[in-house]
């Protein structure tokens, strides 16, 4: 455009003559309109596109919110399913009613349509609605919704059915099933109900748009609830290939489509529900949604086409005024610069405003927007200003003054002028000043008008859309909000809903900027929990889910439950959608509910008894799972009916427990019979069956309920005692204040009657052989009255005349009075008190044996008591004497005994025989037998023997054996077993340092025969022990000296090396050779060859030839001298040394 500005400017200054000059202008002209064209028409296309993408957000936007909102609904469906298919497995049927009843009244009005519950089989148990009389139970089985959670692990999630035709209200419906599992596997499924118009009238509210529409989808695509034509789609799905692509969408996503069922082409939007697998997709009609820009659109190029008309012929018309001549120049220029202005604005209303003279002018096409026919409108400055919204007049005053007063480089201003039909269209006016004069004062300000009423109602339908969104969201019970966590740990909500004054009793714009206040109010016993989640979501970007409290500014504590989910941002930030919902109440009413199924519980649990149900009506008698488990039975293994309860009920008991149920029934009193019931075992079970009308319907009783107790304990106990009472092997009687018999058992009637007649109604006198012994009996009576129970021995004669000893126990039948009737109990001990005689005999002649036993005696019970101990004992260990350790614990004695026998004394009861070795010197022999009778431990006999004299002659012979006589050093035996014992513990893994495994020195007299040949032997007998002193003198503790015969010894040096053995064997023959040996013919100056080996790899008689070996290169060296065993190859090293 500003080309062509500088192009007219050129055509203003040429010769206007030229007819040459008036065609290129022309061309010029032509060229100018051509790109104006082009940039018009992306312009509307721009618009298009705009208002499109404002259809396309609409329907996400509302797709997004209708999908929140059936989140809410589902969320609510959850729980309730939850909490009365946990009601319904607990068996309490006025609980699970009365959770249904408060479940729907909960809901809005209409949007459960049924509750049910039906069994393992698919048989409906329970109906909202009731079930039919008189017609075979409805079946589930060939629905959709229940072979699949009978067939599909238990996930604990709520299923959803594809929608069909109830066969009870004949009407379509969806419903939401949750499986019912107890200890046995698969138990039902708990239905609810909802009905798909329901659904669509939620949706109808938010979808105000006649050809707009609104669906629900399964995941797979199939029709949930539809605004339009929904009948003519429920049953069905979506085509294959919409199918696919919405499986293989994300979150949300839109497409536009025209569907065949009523060929309106809409924009559609769909969105996923959080945590079901549902689909709401909105979809806007694109005819009525653009009908308003595609008018605007179709205007202005109308009024385009006109004004470009207009434009090409005021052109050819300046043309032929150019041809005219030079005269006409001005008046041409003129018509130019307005021609200026008209290529600038195009769709623009043009005007030209001369301040010097305050006259208005304009185009048609100015006049035109406020729909005046040209030269109507006035021409003057007031006349403009009174067109304009008196809201705006004030407004666009003050942008013009500012513009005319050089405040701003050019006017513009936004605002509404009156039409002539009185109404206000919106206007966008600019312009500039042209001249002033010498002064700077304006002379002239020319511009344009734009019409942008379109635009503005595009923007009034935008508010409107987000005021709809605002109210829609202010529906959900709950806070919509976005929350913001930058990556330098600030925090903010974008966007909250109103609903956050309600909940947090604070005004958004208080945490919009910064999230701390709200984040405060978090409870510090949750907040932890609920900041570590937030970080675990934002670096996992993964949903949030939380449960916990705030606190208000009015102390109170709230509950509140959030669900979000995350998004990454471009600068690093996590940009949080989610709802949180307050819940308190929810777990005000759960808590309840629990308390009041606990406290339903304990009492039921309590009493063990077990509920059941009886509709009259329908003959049907409902048991719950204490009922079939007391007859053995999993819970609601068969349906219970009247004729199933006959075929139960024993038939001696049946005609008299049914008489009595009807007689009680009819008169609306409760009933309480016993009777037997048949067991799953095929036994019979006592109960007592309770019962009550609870239901009438026209003076009639419909419905009975009550309980089944279990009394056979009792039942039992009743027959035990009578069974104990008549097979007790005692004599027991009850006999009145006047001692006339009153009652007696069999076995009483066995050994006094002598015809075993009763004896109730006689007295007792023959058996206590006459009327004297009878009455002194009598005085027992009147300590019996004082005490309230006495206990005797006491010899009766039974019906042959035979005396017996009876053990006789009477006890006032009632305590409280004592001149009341009396129970005796007599037991038959005549065989006892022989067995007792007989026992003490042997018990004395026992003790003579424990007495005169040698050795110390004891024997204790199982119980680990002493029974018994005998005086040797006492004096071995210096115990008390006997008679005061009986019925003591054995432990009681542990810390008087010598702790080496306590030891021994421990809690083992096998077999024990150890020797223990007392300070004293002493030793004991201790043995333990265990007392067994008929294979079952009885108790323990210890006995203990002075071993101390046989032991002491033990080591002396073992001394003996081992030791050589003259010397007293270890004899050849003993010590080639040490040797041995130390090859054995040498073994090279249990040696902690190699070279030092030790060594063995031969030693011998050198020139020993020549001192016996001279002096005798008994001088040789001296110096042998002079050499076996030295030995002890010299070699260290752990060395070990022996006399291997004749004037041979050998040192075992243990733990040494060849170097340390070396040097030791040095001073050994260092200190033969200083010291002579003392003997009877005088001091004798001796010395020794030594040979030594070390303990190396071979065995005992290896090592002694090495040491011989040795042994010999010292004699053949020249005697006095220690040599080493070397291997064959090497040479042996020698030390001599000469006595001084």
């Amino acid at each position: 455009m500003t080309r062509i500005r500088k192009h007219f400017d050129w055509l203003s200054r040429i010769n206007r003559n030229s007819s040459s000059n008036a065609a290129a202008a022309l061309a010029a002209l032509g060229l100018a309109c051509a790109v104006y064209w082009v940039l018009l028409l992306e312009t509307h296309r721009n618009w298009v596109e705009d208002t499109e993408h404002q259809v396309e957000l609409r329907a996400q936007q509302m797709a997004s919110a209708l999908a929140l909102q059936v989140s809410t609904l589902m969320a609510g469906l959850d729980v309730v399913s939850r909490n009365l298919a946990a009601e319904y497995l607990r068996g309490d049927t006025d609980a699970f009613l009365h959770s249904t009843r408060v479940a729907i009244e909960t809901f809005p009005e209409g949007s459960i349509a049924q509750v049910s519950v039906v069994n393992a089989h698919g048989d409906i148990l329970y109906s909202r609605h009731g079930l039919p009389r008189g017609m075979p139970r409805p079946t589930t089985a060939d629905l959709e919704l229940f072979q699949h959670l009978r067939d599909s692990e238990n996930d604990g999630r709520l299923h959803i059915s594809r929608p069909f035709v109830s066969r009870v209200t004949g009407k379509w419906v969806v419903q939401f099933g949750r499986a019912l599992h107890n200890e046995r596997g698969f138990a039902g499924v708990l239905v609810l109900s909802i009905s798909p118009d329901y659904l669509a009238d939620a949706f109808r509210r938010a979808v105000t748009g006649a050809d707009d529409i609104a669906t629900l989808l399964r995941d797979d695509g199939t029709y949930l609830a539809r605004t339009r034509l929904q009948d003519e789609v429920l049953g069905g799905a979506l085509p294959p290939a919409l199918s696919s692509r919405l499986a293989r969408a994300g979150e949300s996503g839109n497409i536009r489509l025209q569907p065949r069922r009523d060929g309106q082409d809409r924009y559609y939007a769909w969105h996923r529900t959080s945590d079901y697998p549902l689909v709401v997709a909105v979809g806007i009609a694109r005819g009525p949604a653009m009908a308003k820009m595609h008018d605007t659109v179709a205007d202005s190029l109308l009024r385009n086409i006109v004004g470009t008309g207009v434009l090409l012929l005021a052109a050819f018309a300046i043309a032929l005024l150019y041809l005219r001549g030079s005269s006409q120049n001005a008046l041409l220029a003129e018509s130019e610069e307005r021609l200026q202005f008209a290529l600038d604005g195009g769709d623009l209303g043009l005007w030209d405003w001369r301040l010097d003279i305050d006259r208005l002018s304009y185009n048609t096409r100015w006049a035109a927007m406020l729909g005046y026919p040209p030269g109507e409108l006035g021409t003057t400055h007031e006349d403009f200003m009174a067109l304009i919204h008196p809201e705006d007049r004030a407004r666009v005053k003050h942008k013009l003054n500012a513009h005319l007063y050089g405040e701003s480089a050019y006017f513009e201003s936004e605002h509404r002028m009156r039409t002539r039909d009185g109404r206000y269209r919106w206007i966008l006016a600019r312009g500039r000043i042209t001249s002033r004069d010498a002064e700077k004062r304006p002379l002239r300000m020319v511009g344009t008008h734009m019409d942008i009423t379109a635009h503005k109602q595009a923007e009034a339908e935008r508010g409107a859309l987000e005021a709809q969104l605002h109210k829609l969201v202010a529906q959900v019970p709950g806070m919509v909000y976005q929350y913001r966590l930058r990556p330098d740990g600030g925090s903010a909500f974008p966007y909250l809903s109103p609903a956050l004054q309600d909940i947090y009793q604070m005004p958004p714009a208080e945490v919009a900027e910064d999230a701390t206040r709200l984040l405060e109010r978090t409870h510090p016993d949750d907040r932890p929990r609920v900041q570590a989640s937030i970080q675990r979501s934002a670096d996992q970007l993964s949903t949030w889910v939380e449960e916990y409290r705030i606190l208000r500014d009015d102390g109170d504590v709230r509950w509140l439950r959030g669900h979000a989910k995350p998004e990454r941002e471009e600068d690093g930030s996590v940009l949080w959608h989610g709802y949180i919902h307050d819940v308190t109440e929810e777990r005000a009413r759960a808590q309840a509910l629990r308390d009041s199924e606990e406290r339903l519980r304990l009492t039921v649990a309590a009493v063990r008894d077990g509920l059941w149900d009886w509709d009259l009506a329908a003959g049907s008698i409902h048991w719950d799972s204490r009922c079939f488990e007391m007859l053995g039975y999993r819970d609601q293994a068969f349906a219970v009916n009247e004729a199933v309860w006959q075929r139960l009920a024993h038939p001696d008991d049946y005609p008299r427990v049914d008489t009595l149920m009807a007689e009680q029934i009819a008169k609306g009193e409760g009933f309480d019979a016993e009777l037997r019931l048949r067991t799953a075992t095929g036994g019979w079970l006592w109960v007592v069956c309770r019962g009550r009308v609870v239901a009438w319907e026209n003076g009639r009783p419909q419905r009975v309920m009550g309980t089944h107790t279990d009394i056979s304990a009792r039942v039992a106990d009743v027959n035990l005692r009578r069974a104990l009472l008549d097979n007790s092997a005692a004599a027991i009687f009850l006999v009145s204040p006047q001692r006339i018999i009153l009652q007696a058992n069999a076995r009483a009637i066995e050994i006094f009657s002598p015809n075993r007649e009763d004896m109730a109604g006689s007295r007792f006198s023959a058996a206590h052989g006459g009327e004297g012994p009878f009455e002194r009996f009598g005085a027992e009576y009147e300590k019996l009255r004082s005490r309230g129970s006495i206990r005797l021995e006491y010899p009766l004669h039974d019906k042959d005349g035979q005396a017996r000893w009876f053990d006789i126990s009477g006890t006032l039948l009632d305590p409280t009075q004592p001149e009341g009737d009396v129970i005796w109990t007599l037991i038959d001990i005549t065989e006892r008190r022989r067995i007792e005689a007989e026992l003490a005999g042997a018990r004395a002649r026992q003790q003579a044996v424990i007495e005169h036993f040698p050795g110390g005696l004891l024997a204790e019970d199982e119980a680990r008591n002493v029974q018994l101990a005998n005086r040797a004992l006492c004096e071995l260990l210096a115990l008390p004497a006997p008679d005061s350790l009986g019925g003591r614990p054995l432990a009681e004695l542990s810390g008087r005994l010598p702790p080496e026998v306590a030891a021994v004394l421990g809690p083992d009861s096998g077999p024990v025989h150890r020797e223990a070795t007392l300070d004293d010197g002493r030793t004991l022999e201790i043995e333990r037998i265990p007392i067994l009778q008929q294979g079952q431990p009885f108790g323990l006999l210890w006995l203990m023997r002075d071993i101390s004299e046989r032991k002491r002659r033990e080591t002396d012979l073992q001394t003996l054996a081992s030791t050589d006589a003259l010397t007293g050093l270890p004899n050849r035996r003993a010590f080639l077993a040490q040797l041995e014992q130390t090859l054995v513990r040498r073994a090279p893994h249990s040696i902690p340092d190699p070279g030092k495994a030790g060594c063995l020195l031969m030693l011998d007299v050198d020139h020993f025969k020549r001192v016996n040949d001279s002096h005798g032997h008994a001088v040789g007998d001296q110096v042998l022990i002079h050499v076996a002193n030295t030995l002890r003198g010299v070699l260290r503790r752990e060395d070990l000296p022996g006399r291997l015969g004749g004037e041979e010894f050998a040192v075992l040096l243990p733990g040494t090396s060849a170097e340390g053995g070396y040097r030791l064997a040095e001073r050994l023959r260092e200190a033969l050779a200083s010291r002579p040996a003392p003997t009877t013919a005088g001091p004798l100056w001796i010395t020794a060859s030594i040979g030594l080996c070390l303990l190396a790899d071979g065995s005992v008689t290896d090592l002694l030839e090495r040491a011989d070996q040795a042994l010999y290169e010292a004699k053949r060296g020249g005697r006095n001298r220690v040599v080493a065993w070397r291997p064959p190859a090497d040479t042996a090293v020698a030390s001599e040394q000469r006595p001084s």
